[in-house]
């Protein structure tokens, strides 16, 4: 279930070091959208200033990797493909027109669920708050977008971050991607559960006691419930 197992010493040897190519009106040819999703951040965000790889490249990559593996996950609450493959757009333009471009340009990043986003609903995975819509961003968001950051949607967690398993979530929970009889840690489950897949480049969570998965909270524990299917809703 997790991301392909893809050396990324051999891709960058394959590919002539991610120097890439140094001119903008060529781009190396990259294998799919496993190999764009090996890449780490930083790989990621010098490949497309470089023109190597496109923003709506790696939001492809993102979302042909949903699309496979989040049924099971359980990942995301709310993906906004449009809206990414928009801001994608803009991204690669911008670049394109030789605008200034921000240390997180056009990477696809995702936001754990009780963090307002403009636009999408922020329910932190509780029937309480199912419909509420966002109207403005957080200051997070805006800080990351301003760094040229492209988000792609709302991640499960445990409801309203009061637990530690990510366990309990109006979207049920979402699965470790290594090992679906292991809980994800919580309550930043989904963040977890998104990047460690190959999801999205990098995720917000939020940390009240522990609750940054796959490093203070354990993610070995056994599952105690699995999630039905995903109730992932387009934005």
């Amino acid at each position: 279930m997790g991301p392909a197992h893809f050396n990324r010493r051999d891709f960058v040897a394959a590919r002539g070091s991610l120097a890439f190519l140094t001119s903008c009106d060529r781009r190396t040819e990259m294998a799919g959208a496993d190999d764009i999703a090996s890449l780490d951040l930083v790989e990621l965000t010098g490949a497309i200033r470089r023109g190597a790889i496109s923003s709506v490249d790696a939001v492809n990559a993102c979302l042909h990797r949903f699309d496979r593996l989040d049924g099971a996950l359980n990942s995301f609450i709310t993906l906004d493909r449009s809206g990414a493959l928009a801001a994608a757009k803009k991204a690669d333009a911008d670049r394109a027109a030789g605008s200034p471009c921000g240390p997180l340009h056009g990477a696809p990043i995702a936001i754990k669920d009780n963090i307002d986003v403009a636009g999408l609903r922020c329910s932190a995975a509780s029937e309480a708050y199912a419909t509420r819509q966002s109207t403005e961003d957080a200051l997070v968001i805006k800080a990351l977008r301003t760094a040229g950051a492209v988000i792609l949607g709302k991640l499960n967690m445990h409801e309203v971050a009061f637990g530690a398993t990510g366990a309990v979530s109006n979207a049920g929970p979402a699965c470790n991607p290594f090992d679906r009889e292991r809980i994800t840690g919580g309550s930043s489950s989904g963040p977890a559960a998104a990047v460690a897949a190959g999801l999205c480049f990098a995720a917000v969570g939020t940390d009240t006691g522990g609750s940054i998965a796959y490093r203070r909270q354990c993610a070995a524990f056994p599952a105690s419930s699995r999630p039905t299917g995903s109730s992932t809703q387009a934005a």
